[in-house]
Parts: C-alpha cells; sequence; structure tokens
C-alpha cells in the first residue's frame, strides 16, 4: 500500500512538474505592415515576430530568436528578458516608449 501510495505521488509530481508553461491560448506571427494597416500602433523597432499567450495571461514576443516579456504578468514571472530593447522610443527625445497597449491586446486576445 505504502509502495503504491509512492507510486502515485510521485507520477503526480512528475506530472505537475511537466512544462508547466503550455500555452493557454494560441500565437501567431505579427508585423508592423498588419498593425498599421488596421490603424493600431506598432511599439517595437523590428519589423514582425511571433506574439504569444502563454499560462496565466503572460503575454510573451519571440523575435529573431529571443522571447521578450511584453506584459506586467511576463514580466513578473522573470522567465523572459523584458522587451526594452526592441521597445521604439516615442520620438519626443524624452526617453519616452511608443504605446505598447495595442501589442498587448492582441496578445490578450489569443489568451481567449
Amino acid at each position: 500500500m505504502t509502495v503504491a501510495l509512492a507510486t502515485i505521488g510521485i507520477t503526480l509530481l512528475t506530472g505537475c512538474g511537466s512544462d508547466s508553461r503550455s500555452d493557454s491560448g494560441d500565437s501567431g506571427d505579427v508585423s508592423r505592415s498588419q498593425f498599421e494597416s488596421d490603424g493600431k500602433t506598432w511599439p517595437l523597432t523590428v519589423d514582425s515576430g511571433t506574439l504569444a499567450c502563454e499560462l496565466g495571461g503572460r503575454i510573451i514576443f519571440t523575435a529573431d530568436g529571443t522571447t521578450y516579456a511584453v506584459n506586467g504578468t511576463a514580466k513578473g514571472d522573470g522567465s523572459w528578458p523584458v522587451i526594452d530593447p526592441i521597445w521604439a522610443d516615442d520620438g519626443s527625445g524624452l526617453g519616452l516608449k511608443k504605446d505598447i497597449g495595442d501589442l498587448i491586446g492582441a496578445g490578450q486576445a489569443l489568451c481567449d
């Protein structure tokens, strides 16, 4: 009986530990031209990449082989670098960034 319970416990722990970051939504390619043709702001310095929703509403963006945390939930997770290196300045000269809301919104739509 004890061996059976131990085996069940190990099986459950192994199952819980396997890929706890599986997608809760979907992923899709996004681009500057797609956003701009829809009247949305493209806030990045790269022209395209893959946007995804990870478990728990973590919005991530992959470009040129690097995956970045886009929203606060993904940043708080600490699994991905912040998107700042590819987040475009707003052009004001004040060090402000472009509005990233449209990208986050597109990511959240993938979570649904």
